[in-house]
């Protein structure tokens, strides 16, 4: 399973880039928000009511399939694909 290294640091970057515009627009809206960062700290730890606890479970639900999906697809962009084996299968053996 060889993995091109330019690639693979080619597609670290670009996460690195886009990780660092969200965090900008983030900052942005805090500040548009008039939110500090121990506000935000303090709401993190207050309880949810039960309708949004459900929201927010459907939607790290939700996260976590798109970034599995993300994922899958990175790896098949990375890794070579993988030669198939001619000629029937039977008990195991190619033939």
């Amino acid at each position: 399973m060889a993995i091109d290294s330019n690639l693979q640091q080619q597609k670290l970057e670009e996460l690195r880039e886009q990780l660092s515009r969200v965090n900008a627009l983030f900052d942005e809206q805090k500040k548009a928000l008039g939110v500090t960062d121990e506000e935000l700290e303090k709401l993190a730890e207050s309880p949810l009511p039960p309708a949004l606890q459900a929201m927010m479970s459907e939607a790290a639900e939700s996260a976590k399939t798109a970034g599995r999906q993300a994922a899958s697809e990175l790896k098949s962009e990375i890794e070579p694909a993988k030669p198939r084996a001619g000629g029937m299968r039977r008990r195991g053996l190619a033939i």
